[in-house]
């Protein structure tokens, strides 16, 4: 199983420390913080590749995997979310990388920075943001209890690691 809480907490602190604006999650029932900050939402919480899943050894099994993130600036003025946007942007395809790579997270793919403004009755909110695609590290413990030596497929056995053999 993926770690989303230390997934979070790794991006989270990375813009933070960034940005030096706070960094919250969108959607959220708390208060708003105050202008300017950064939010975001997890589109998509786990995509595992197309691929099989490897055993590595000391019970643990696992399958490249993917998630995507939304990254949202919202500021009271153009030029103060368009830089923030742009330093978060920079974060995930250069500055980061190497950080995010040494907590688990491999960035493969930042998309371009757009704008996500919104008129809210008399003021006016400016917002840019960007999606990142993450590739992640999906693992499933197991103990030996759970391998199966033999199977029987219309009357063969398949054994040691995928032998067939007549018995």
């Amino acid at each position: 199983m993926i770690d989303v809480d230390k997934i979070r907490q790794t991006i989270v602190c990375g813009l933070k420390d960034t940005l030096g604006v706070p960094v919250i999650r969108s959607n959220t029932p708390r208060a708003l913080p105050k202008l300017p900050f950064c939010s975001y939402t997890i589109q998509s919480l786990l995509k595992n590749s197309e691929g099989t899943w490897q055993r590595i050894g000391n019970g643990i099994d696992r399958i490249p995997a993917r998630q995507v993130w939304s990254i949202t600036v919202n500021a009271e003025k153009y030029i103060t979310c368009a830089k923030l946007a742009l330093l978060a942007h920079d974060f995930f395809s250069k500055s980061g990388v190497i950080w995010l790579k040494d907590n688990g997270i491999v960035i493969e793919k930042v998309g371009e920075v757009t704008p996500r403004d919104t008129l809210i009755t008399v003021d006016y909110e400016h917002r840019q943001g960007f999606d990142v695609q993450l590739g992640i590290m999906n693992t499933q413990e197991y103990s030996e209890d759970d391998v199966i030596e033999s199977a029987e497929i219309d009357g063969q056995y398949i054994k040691d690691g995928g032998n067939i053999n007549d018995e």
